[in-house]
């Protein structure tokens, strides 16, 4: 059933705005395995890069035709990953060649707003046209954009709003409520953490340190790091962070120690895909002087 949905759903498909199509030719083809990299650099080319006249996300999908490359900058060839079917997360092996085409159609107006809906706030605004003019995930930064469900998922971390209900159930079935409660609580037994109302009375920081249970509420991971860090965008704000597992040892609210750091990336989604299609987006990391 899975396999046959995976085929339902992966059909590659490459919407072409009137105002960009003539630009480019795609050369289809070519054998993906292993694990590569393709991301935007400064020297390479793309004559759109500075083209203001174009909306972000019609350059983006401009580059990835540009760069006959519609997958993630971290490839990792024919990776396991999860897969959302029937309303459910399941592992399976990605086949797709990221020379054919975006992985995953883009959602509908429709699907996105019965998202919104349920979850009880709106993606924002980037997240949205990549969404429904580009794919529902599967390319970009890192090892990919996560698409909303029933799009492209890898491997998503705990935490994420729209998939806290599928993570919950699958690591239930791997590993039993006692290991999940003790492995997981900031999806088990979270405590909301206001990430909007700590930046404002402590000075905007640029790094946050969160002990057990404490998750942002909001949050949405739009892609893991090419090191061992996942990015996620703050719903409200549109801010972005890399969430880190976090070695300090310094004892902080009621003396718990600390769990996860976040380190602020940019201020905005918009600002953090220019760098990218910039070919400037490199991780930020911060010390405790910047807490």
């Amino acid at each position: 059933m899975a396999n046959e949905q995976n085929q339902q759903n992966s059909s590659p498909q490459e919407p072409k705005p009137d105002n960009i199509s003539h630009h480019f030719v795609g050369v289809r083809g070519g054998n993906v395995s292993g694990s590569q990299s393709y991301k935007p650099h400064r020297d390479d080319g793309f004559p759109l890069r500075g083209e203001k006249s174009l909306s972000l996300w019609e350059r983006i999908l401009a580059w990835c035709r540009y760069a006959n490359w519609y997958g993630p900058d971290w490839h990792r060839g024919r990776y396991v990953g999860y897969y959302y079917v029937d309303g459910h997360l399941q592992d399976r092996v990605c086949l797709h060649n990221p020379r054919e085409g975006f992985e995953f159609a883009p959602v509908t107006e429709q699907q996105l707003l019965q998202i919104e809906e349920a979850y009880g706030f709106l993606h924002p605004p980037l997240l949205r046209d990549l969404y429904l003019h580009i794919a529902n995930g599967g390319f970009g930064p890192g090892t990919g954009l996560i698409g909303s469900p029933g799009g492209f998922c890898y491997w998503v971390h705990r935490g994420d709003v729209l998939y806290n209900a599928l993570l919950k159930e699958k690591y239930l079935e791997e590993d039993g409520k006692e290991c999940c409660e003790q492995m997981w609580p900031e999806l088990f037994s979270p405590i909301p953490f206001d990430l909007e109302t700590y930046e404002l009375s402590h000075h905007q920081p640029n790094l946050i340190y969160l002990v057990a249970g404490e998750w942002p509420t909001y949050f949405l991971n739009i892609s893991q790091s090419e090191g061992d860090g996942y990015y996620y965008v703050h719903a409200k704000t549109g801010r972005v962070y890399l969430v880190d597992n976090s070695f300090v040892t310094i004892p902080l609210r009621e003396g718990q120690e600390v769990v996860y750091e976040l380190h602020r990336q940019a201020d905005s989604l918009e600002e953090w895909f220019e760098r990218w299609i910039d070919g400037e987006l490199k991780d930020q990391f911060w010390g405790e002087a910047d807490v």
